[in-house]
Protein backbone atom coordinates (compact mmCIF):
# COMPACT_ATOMS: atom_id res chain seq x y z
CA UNK A 1 0.00 0.00 0.00
CA UNK A 2 1.78 3.40 -0.99
CA UNK A 3 1.23 6.54 0.96
CA UNK A 4 1.41 10.30 -0.94
CA UNK A 5 3.58 12.19 1.04
CA UNK A 6 2.89 15.60 1.03
CA UNK A 7 5.96 17.42 0.54
CA UNK A 8 6.83 20.26 1.94
CA UNK A 9 6.60 23.43 0.20
CA UNK A 10 9.98 25.52 -0.20
CA UNK A 11 9.29 28.89 0.81
CA UNK A 12 11.29 32.00 -0.89
CA UNK A 13 12.17 33.70 3.03
CA UNK A 14 13.74 29.67 3.30
CA UNK A 15 16.77 31.36 1.02
CA UNK A 16 16.70 34.35 3.69
CA UNK A 17 16.76 32.09 6.93
CA UNK A 18 19.51 32.74 9.59
CA UNK A 19 21.06 29.06 8.95
CA UNK A 20 20.68 29.52 5.07
CA UNK A 21 22.31 32.88 4.72
CA UNK A 22 25.46 31.84 7.55
CA UNK A 23 26.21 28.27 5.08
CA UNK A 24 26.36 30.43 1.92
CA UNK A 25 28.49 33.14 3.70
CA UNK A 26 30.84 30.45 5.12
CA UNK A 27 31.19 29.03 1.53
CA UNK A 28 31.65 32.57 0.59
CA UNK A 29 34.69 33.59 2.79
CA UNK A 30 36.23 30.11 2.58
CA UNK A 31 36.92 30.36 -0.95
CA UNK A 32 38.05 33.98 -0.88
CA UNK A 33 40.63 32.94 2.02
CA UNK A 34 41.92 30.11 -0.35
CA UNK A 35 42.28 32.19 -3.67
CA UNK A 36 43.66 35.24 -1.66
CA UNK A 37 40.59 37.26 -2.35
CA UNK A 38 40.35 37.98 1.06
CA UNK A 39 43.28 38.19 4.15
CA UNK A 40 41.13 39.03 7.10
CA UNK A 41 38.08 40.49 7.66
CA UNK A 42 34.79 41.24 10.01
CA UNK A 43 31.40 40.28 8.64
CA UNK A 44 28.18 41.00 10.18
CA UNK A 45 24.47 40.36 9.24
CA UNK A 46 21.38 41.64 10.55
CA UNK A 47 18.16 40.43 10.19
CA UNK A 48 14.63 42.31 12.23
CA UNK A 49 17.55 43.87 14.40
CA UNK A 50 18.82 40.52 15.27
CA UNK A 51 22.65 39.89 14.47
CA UNK A 52 22.16 36.45 12.44
CA UNK A 53 25.36 36.54 11.18
CA UNK A 54 29.17 37.56 12.76
CA UNK A 55 32.05 36.13 11.71
CA UNK A 56 36.06 36.98 12.24
CA UNK A 57 37.67 35.43 9.58
CA UNK A 58 41.40 35.39 8.02
CA UNK A 59 44.29 37.13 9.87
CA UNK A 60 45.33 41.14 10.26
CA UNK A 61 49.46 40.20 8.83
CA UNK A 62 50.44 37.08 7.57
CA UNK A 63 53.49 37.79 8.38
CA UNK A 64 52.97 37.95 12.42
CA UNK A 65 49.71 35.14 11.82
CA UNK A 66 47.54 37.49 14.22
CA UNK A 67 43.97 36.71 13.54
CA UNK A 68 41.21 38.91 13.25
CA UNK A 69 38.97 39.28 16.44
CA UNK A 70 35.73 41.28 17.03
CA UNK A 71 37.74 44.04 18.23
CA UNK A 72 40.30 44.24 15.75
CA UNK A 73 40.24 48.31 14.10
CA UNK A 74 40.36 48.73 10.78
CA UNK A 75 40.46 51.86 8.59
CA UNK A 76 36.92 52.77 7.16
CA UNK A 77 38.18 54.92 4.26
CA UNK A 78 35.73 56.05 1.96
CA UNK A 79 32.95 54.32 4.74
CA UNK A 80 33.69 57.42 6.96
CA UNK A 81 31.34 59.40 4.65
CA UNK A 82 28.57 57.87 6.04
CA UNK A 83 28.85 59.08 9.24
CA UNK A 84 29.66 62.77 7.96
CA UNK A 85 26.20 62.15 6.42
CA UNK A 86 24.15 61.29 9.38
CA UNK A 87 25.94 64.30 11.20
CA UNK A 88 24.77 66.58 8.75
CA UNK A 89 21.27 65.79 8.62
CA UNK A 90 21.19 65.47 12.37
CA UNK A 91 22.01 69.50 12.34
CA UNK A 92 19.46 69.64 9.37
CA UNK A 93 16.86 68.16 11.98
CA UNK A 94 18.04 70.69 14.49
CA UNK A 95 17.22 73.59 12.37
CA UNK A 96 20.92 74.52 11.86
CA UNK A 97 21.53 73.18 8.39
CA UNK A 98 19.87 73.95 5.40
CA UNK A 99 20.40 71.05 2.66
CA UNK A 100 19.63 73.74 -0.56
CA UNK A 101 21.50 76.72 1.00
CA UNK A 102 24.62 78.01 -0.63
CA UNK A 103 28.00 76.54 1.43
CA UNK A 104 29.21 79.81 0.92
CA UNK A 105 27.40 80.76 3.15
CA UNK A 106 29.51 78.19 6.21
CA UNK A 107 32.25 78.47 4.08
CA UNK A 108 32.70 82.09 2.79
CA UNK A 109 36.80 81.57 1.72
CA UNK A 110 35.76 78.57 0.20
CA UNK A 111 35.54 79.21 -3.20
CA UNK A 112 36.21 76.41 -6.19
CA UNK A 113 35.61 77.55 -9.36
CA UNK A 114 33.80 75.86 -12.34
CA UNK A 115 35.73 74.83 -15.71
CA UNK A 116 35.63 78.61 -17.33
CA UNK A 117 36.69 80.13 -14.37
CA UNK A 118 33.03 81.35 -13.26
CA UNK A 119 32.20 80.67 -8.94
CA UNK A 120 29.99 77.58 -8.23
CA UNK A 121 26.85 77.98 -6.21
CA UNK A 122 27.38 74.23 -4.28
CA UNK A 123 24.70 73.45 -2.15
CA UNK A 124 24.67 70.63 1.03
CA UNK A 125 22.23 68.81 -0.86
CA UNK A 126 24.27 68.34 -3.84
CA UNK A 127 27.48 67.86 -1.41
CA UNK A 128 25.43 64.68 0.12
CA UNK A 129 24.12 63.35 -3.04
CA UNK A 130 28.02 63.77 -4.77
CA UNK A 131 26.66 65.88 -7.28
CA UNK A 132 28.70 69.06 -6.75
CA UNK A 133 31.96 68.10 -9.20
CA UNK A 134 34.43 67.65 -6.99
CA UNK A 135 37.33 65.05 -8.06
CA UNK A 136 37.48 61.63 -6.81
CA UNK A 137 40.50 62.69 -5.28
CA UNK A 138 43.80 65.17 -4.79
CA UNK A 139 47.11 64.78 -6.53
CA UNK A 140 48.61 62.19 -4.26
CA UNK A 141 50.52 63.22 -1.39
CA UNK A 142 50.35 60.17 1.08
CA UNK A 143 49.90 57.55 -1.17
CA UNK A 144 51.81 54.34 0.47
CA UNK A 145 51.55 51.99 -2.35
CA UNK A 146 50.49 52.83 -6.14
CA UNK A 147 46.63 51.82 -6.39
CA UNK A 148 45.82 52.55 -2.75
CA UNK A 149 45.13 55.69 -0.90
CA UNK A 150 43.49 55.98 2.16
CA UNK A 151 39.57 57.75 1.70
CA UNK A 152 38.52 59.00 4.88
CA UNK A 153 37.11 62.03 5.42
CA UNK A 154 40.16 64.32 6.46
CA UNK A 155 40.11 65.19 10.63
CA UNK A 156 40.47 68.27 12.21
CA UNK A 157 44.34 68.59 11.63
CA UNK A 158 43.65 67.99 7.56
CA UNK A 159 40.94 69.81 7.03
CA UNK A 160 42.15 72.93 6.72
CA UNK A 161 44.76 72.09 4.27
CA UNK A 162 42.30 69.74 2.40
CA UNK A 163 39.80 72.60 1.85
CA UNK A 164 42.46 74.74 0.33
CA UNK A 165 43.70 72.51 -2.31
CA UNK A 166 40.13 71.65 -3.41
CA UNK A 167 39.40 75.35 -3.47
CA UNK A 168 42.34 75.23 -6.47
CA UNK A 169 41.04 72.64 -7.98
CA UNK A 170 38.34 73.29 -10.65
CA UNK A 171 35.28 71.44 -10.28
CA UNK A 172 34.93 68.40 -12.78
CA UNK A 173 31.14 69.61 -14.08
CA UNK A 174 29.06 72.06 -13.38
CA UNK A 175 26.98 71.74 -9.95
CA UNK A 176 24.00 69.60 -9.97
CA UNK A 177 24.60 68.22 -13.48
CA UNK A 178 26.39 65.02 -12.91
CA UNK A 179 27.27 62.39 -10.32
CA UNK A 180 30.42 61.37 -9.31
CA UNK A 181 31.83 59.74 -5.90
CA UNK A 182 34.17 62.36 -4.87
CA UNK A 183 35.49 64.31 -1.89
CA UNK A 184 32.40 66.19 -1.11
CA UNK A 185 32.10 64.62 2.16
CA UNK A 186 35.23 66.13 2.94
CA UNK A 187 33.79 69.78 1.92
CA UNK A 188 30.33 68.98 4.18
CA UNK A 189 32.62 67.66 6.96
CA UNK A 190 34.24 71.66 6.83
CA UNK A 191 30.44 72.81 6.49
CA UNK A 192 29.83 70.55 10.11
CA UNK A 193 33.09 71.63 11.93
CA UNK A 194 32.29 75.37 11.19
CA UNK A 195 28.67 74.54 13.09
CA UNK A 196 30.21 72.55 16.18
CA UNK A 197 32.69 74.83 17.10
CA UNK A 198 35.62 74.00 14.30
CA UNK A 199 35.58 70.69 15.02
CA UNK A 200 34.44 68.03 13.08
CA UNK A 201 35.61 64.94 15.47
CA UNK A 202 33.63 67.12 18.02
CA UNK A 203 30.55 67.27 15.79
CA UNK A 204 31.04 63.61 14.74
CA UNK A 205 31.02 62.38 18.76
CA UNK A 206 27.87 64.55 19.51
CA UNK A 207 25.67 63.37 16.60
CA UNK A 208 26.93 60.08 15.70
CA UNK A 209 29.46 58.42 17.64
CA UNK A 210 27.87 59.27 21.08
CA UNK A 211 23.88 58.52 20.88
CA UNK A 212 24.99 55.11 19.57
CA UNK A 213 27.66 54.75 22.12
CA UNK A 214 30.08 53.54 19.46
CA UNK A 215 32.97 51.97 21.69
CA UNK A 216 35.42 51.60 18.81
CA UNK A 217 34.67 54.38 15.97
CA UNK A 218 36.59 57.68 15.82
CA UNK A 219 40.14 59.61 14.20
CA UNK A 220 42.14 57.74 17.25
CA UNK A 221 40.91 55.38 19.73
CA UNK A 222 42.46 55.25 23.08
CA UNK A 223 43.90 52.10 24.68
CA UNK A 224 43.23 50.22 21.57
CA UNK A 225 45.89 48.50 19.11
CA UNK A 226 46.19 50.37 15.45
CA UNK A 227 45.07 48.74 12.42
CA UNK A 228 47.44 46.48 10.67
CA UNK A 229 48.42 47.12 7.28
CA UNK A 230 46.18 47.06 4.22
CA UNK A 231 47.07 44.41 1.48
CA UNK A 232 47.20 45.24 -2.16
CA UNK A 233 47.70 42.78 -5.36
CA UNK A 234 49.14 40.66 -2.03
CA UNK A 235 51.57 43.24 -0.98
CA UNK A 236 51.58 45.23 2.42
CA UNK A 237 50.88 48.47 2.26
CA UNK A 238 51.35 51.06 5.59
CA UNK A 239 49.53 54.16 5.11
CA UNK A 240 50.90 56.98 6.24
CA UNK A 241 47.44 57.97 7.97
CA UNK A 242 45.18 56.06 9.52
CA UNK A 243 41.83 58.36 9.10
CA UNK A 244 38.86 57.21 10.81
CA UNK A 245 38.52 53.65 12.76
CA UNK A 246 36.00 51.15 13.49
CA UNK A 247 34.62 47.45 13.74
CA UNK A 248 31.91 45.66 11.72
CA UNK A 249 30.11 45.36 14.94
CA UNK A 250 30.10 49.11 15.66
CA UNK A 251 28.91 50.01 11.68
CA UNK A 252 26.55 47.62 12.33
CA UNK A 253 24.50 49.51 14.76
CA UNK A 254 24.73 52.66 12.77
CA UNK A 255 22.94 50.34 9.88
CA UNK A 256 20.90 49.26 12.00
CA UNK A 257 19.58 52.53 13.37
CA UNK A 258 19.18 54.27 10.35
CA UNK A 259 17.03 51.22 9.39
CA UNK A 260 15.22 51.50 11.86
CA UNK A 261 15.12 54.96 12.27
CA UNK A 262 12.94 56.79 14.74
CA UNK A 263 15.64 56.97 17.60
CA UNK A 264 18.47 58.21 18.96
CA UNK A 265 20.19 59.56 15.95
CA UNK A 266 17.11 60.74 13.07
CA UNK A 267 13.69 60.95 12.40
CA UNK A 268 12.45 58.56 10.12
CA UNK A 269 11.39 62.06 7.88
CA UNK A 270 15.26 62.51 7.94
CA UNK A 271 15.82 59.08 7.27
CA UNK A 272 13.40 58.85 4.39
CA UNK A 273 14.82 61.91 2.53
CA UNK A 274 18.42 60.21 2.84
CA UNK A 275 16.80 57.09 0.71
CA UNK A 276 15.11 59.20 -1.76
CA UNK A 277 17.16 59.11 -4.87
CA UNK A 278 18.15 62.66 -5.56
CA UNK A 279 20.27 62.22 -9.16
CA UNK A 280 16.97 62.42 -10.79
CA UNK A 281 18.10 60.55 -14.39
CA UNK A 282 21.67 61.11 -13.88
CA UNK A 283 23.66 57.60 -14.75
CA UNK A 284 25.88 56.17 -11.80
CA UNK A 285 29.57 55.44 -13.08
CA UNK A 286 29.48 51.81 -12.02
CA UNK A 287 26.49 51.64 -10.43
CA UNK A 288 23.53 50.23 -13.12
CA UNK A 289 20.18 50.39 -11.92
CA UNK A 290 20.55 53.08 -8.90
CA UNK A 291 20.21 56.13 -8.10
CA UNK A 292 22.32 58.26 -5.13
CA UNK A 293 20.54 59.29 -2.31
CA UNK A 294 22.25 61.50 0.95
CA UNK A 295 25.08 59.32 1.75
CA UNK A 296 24.36 56.25 -0.69
CA UNK A 297 23.26 54.61 -3.69
CA UNK A 298 19.85 53.64 -4.02
CA UNK A 299 18.35 50.22 -6.01
CA UNK A 300 16.17 51.71 -8.44
CA UNK A 301 15.99 48.98 -11.25
CA UNK A 302 17.37 45.60 -9.97
CA UNK A 303 17.15 44.05 -13.55
CA UNK A 304 19.61 46.79 -15.11
CA UNK A 305 21.69 46.35 -11.27
CA UNK A 306 21.59 42.47 -12.21
CA UNK A 307 21.20 42.33 -8.13
CA UNK A 308 18.55 40.18 -6.05
CA UNK A 309 18.19 42.91 -3.66
CA UNK A 310 14.71 44.41 -2.77
CA UNK A 311 14.00 48.01 -4.91
CA UNK A 312 15.22 50.53 -2.49
CA UNK A 313 18.05 49.02 -1.36
CA UNK A 314 20.76 51.11 -0.04
CA UNK A 315 24.88 50.13 -1.08
CA UNK A 316 28.29 50.92 -0.74
CA UNK A 317 31.03 49.00 -1.56
CA UNK A 318 34.90 50.19 -2.32
CA UNK A 319 38.51 49.81 -3.86
CA UNK A 320 38.78 49.98 0.04
CA UNK A 321 38.13 46.46 0.23
CA UNK A 322 34.88 47.53 2.41
CA UNK A 323 31.19 46.77 2.12
CA UNK A 324 27.45 47.88 3.10
CA UNK A 325 23.97 47.36 2.34
CA UNK A 326 20.70 47.79 3.77
CA UNK A 327 17.75 46.24 2.82
CA UNK A 328 14.68 48.16 4.01
CA UNK A 329 11.92 45.98 2.67
CA UNK A 330 13.60 42.84 3.64
CA UNK A 331 14.70 43.70 6.69
CA UNK A 332 18.48 42.85 5.94
CA UNK A 333 21.74 44.85 6.82
CA UNK A 334 25.05 43.69 6.84
CA UNK A 335 28.81 44.95 6.63
CA UNK A 336 32.34 43.62 5.35
CA UNK A 337 35.25 45.05 6.81
CA UNK A 338 38.18 43.96 5.59
CA UNK A 339 42.07 44.17 5.11
CA UNK A 340 42.20 43.85 1.09
CA UNK A 341 41.55 46.28 -1.36
CA UNK A 342 42.38 47.03 -4.41
CA UNK A 343 40.39 48.28 -8.02
CA UNK A 344 37.95 45.12 -8.95
CA UNK A 345 39.32 41.95 -6.33
CA UNK A 346 37.16 43.67 -3.52
CA UNK A 347 33.77 44.58 -5.57
CA UNK A 348 33.96 40.83 -6.63
CA UNK A 349 34.04 40.34 -3.08
CA UNK A 350 31.55 42.69 -2.35
CA UNK A 351 29.09 40.74 -5.30
CA UNK A 352 30.05 37.41 -3.92
CA UNK A 353 28.47 37.98 -0.20
CA UNK A 354 25.65 40.04 -1.71
CA UNK A 355 24.77 36.85 -4.10
CA UNK A 356 25.09 34.92 -0.70
CA UNK A 357 23.06 36.37 1.43
CA UNK A 358 20.27 36.63 -1.16
CA UNK A 359 20.77 32.81 -2.18
CA UNK A 360 21.59 33.44 -5.70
Amino acid sequence: MSVNVPLRTVHAYDLLSAGAIGRRVDAVLESALRSGQLIGGQIRIAQDGQVIYQRNVGVLDPAHGTPVAADSIFRLSCLSRLLVSVAAMALVGAGRLSLDEDIHRWLPDFTPLQADGSLAVITVRQLLSHCAGFPRRLPATDVAAEGYQDASVADDTQLPNTLRQLGMTPLRHRPGSAWGYSMASDVLGAVIAQLAGGSLEAALQRYVIGPLRLRSTGYSLADQQRPGPVFVNGQPVYPLKDGMLSTADDYLLLLEALRQGGGVLLSKVLIGEMAAVQTGDLQLQGWPGRGFGLGFTVLRDPLAADSPESIGTWRLHSACGHSWFVDPLKRLSGVALTNTAGNTTDSALALLLRNAVYGV
